[in-house]
């Protein structure tokens, strides 16, 4: 839920400081690490919304701090580079669209996998 809490509150920072410039942080995430950061968690988050099971439910705070971890990041420097990529890099809604289209593309061929090949007789 902290998680959860520091993310909307990053929100509403870069919606009432639009106009405000934004230094590029010491620690920023390169942009391609930001982008499998970011898709990981919509993944885990997603995982956590078509859980059926109440019991089955995971929790948030840990999946975001385990992704940081595998991707060898800090809670801070992802925050600073959060709030770097929306504020001032001009691509993040293109970054979104990709991390989109990659998710996309993995369930094509994750789909594409588990359906049985039939085979031709002829």
């Amino acid at each position: 839920m902290r998680f959860l809490k520091v993310i909307l509150l990053s929100i509403i920072l870069v919606l009432t400081s639009c106009n405000e410039e934004v230094e590029k942080p010491d620690s920023l995430i390169p942009k391609e690490e930001m982008k499998a950061i970011l898709k990981d968690i919509y993944i885990y988050r997603n995982l956590n919304e078509v859980s059926l099971a109440k019991e089955d439910k995971i929790n948030l705070d840990d999946v975001n701090l385990a992704v940081l971890k595998k991707h060898d990041q800090t809670f801070a420097s992802f925050i600073e580079s959060y709030k770097y990529y929306v504020i001032a890099h001009a691509s993040f809604d293109e970054m979104l669209v990709e991390i989109k289209d990659e998710i996309s593309q993995d369930e094509a061929f994750l789909i594409k996998d588990t359906i049985p090949q039939t085979e031709k007789n002829n």
